[in-house]
């Protein structure tokens, strides 16, 4: 945590639905918006390679598109902003308009890839700036001090509705799994499994990376991941956001005290 007139100011994180932001950039945390960004010193910055990695395969159920988000991670506030259409819903955000209906056909294919992690120093007062406005714009409650980057992606599956064709492609997509995390450098389908994987199921990908966005063959967009864990990925996944009263210590405006809705009224509101 970091201090301001004494106090321990928290650090959170949000997912970078929006990717807009970079480090310096203001953050209205109640409506997922990004403002301005303030040009400040880099001299101090950190920079940590993290490279870790993870994959789920979830079924999916009547209600699974609104509660996909939570169940991967993303935050009360920020699936409260785009419930509320606060915001507008850009990268994996955009699987809440999926229009096909989501039943036991469903399969919901989950890959998070974190590359590395950059982050200005603790301290406010160490960092110079050029541009630094007396006080930041109304709605402002946090900064981004740090971005984490990586890959993270939503594959929608819907499956034909024949049995025995359930149960191989269920097992390909283990298979999927597996190759996203082991050392494996080669993908291992038979001839059935990439023809269950092209002709038996619609796919829709939704991700924070472009590239991916237009790939159909959840198999092609594997391969496209494993390479990716080799390489420096430039896309954000997460911001790290420290309170406006971090750098601007007397500010006394609207926000500057973020209260965070209880997860009972939330998921309500949802």
């Amino acid at each position: 945590m970091s201090t301001s007139h004494g106090r321990l100011l928290p650090v959170t994180n949000r997912t970078a639905i929006d990717s807009s932001g970079r480090i310096a950039s203001l953050y209205d945390a109640y409506k997922d918006l990004i403002f301005e960004s303030i040009n400040l010193s880099m001299k101090g910055k950190r920079c940590q390679e993290i490279k870790s990695r993870k994959c789920m395969i979830i079924n999916g159920n009547r209600d699974q598109k609104e509660n996909i988000l939570k169940t991967i991670g993303v935050e009360n506030e920020l699936r409260l902003s785009l419930s509320l259409n606060l915001r507008d819903k850009t990268g994996l955000a955009e699987i809440l308009d999926y229009s096909n209906p989501i039943n036991e056909y469903t399969r919901f294919f989950y890959y998070f890839y974190l590359g590395r992690e950059e982050q200005v120093g603790d301290n406010p007062i160490r960092i110079s700036y050029s541009d630094k406005p007396t006080k930041p714009p109304i709605g402002t409650t946090h900064i981004i001090t740090g971005i984490k980057t990586g890959i993270e992606i939503i594959a929608v599956l819907q499956l034909t509705s024949d049995t025995q064709q359930i149960v191989e492609i269920d097992n390909a997509l283990q298979r999927l799994r597996t190759f996203l995390l082991n050392d494996d450098r080669i993908l291992k389908l038979t001839q059935q499994e990439e023809n269950l994987l092209t002709n038996s199921i619609h796919t829709k990908i939704y991700s924070n990376t472009h590239d991916l966005r237009d790939i159909n063959r959840l198999d092609d967009v594997c391969r496209f991941l494993k390479q990716a864990q080799n390489k420096t990925i430039n896309d954000i996944v997460y911001y790290i956001l420290r309170p406006i009263n971090w750098l601007y210590p007397f500010y006394t405006g609207p926000g500057v005290e973020f209260i965070s809705l209880p997860e009972h009224l939330s998921n309500n509101i949802e």
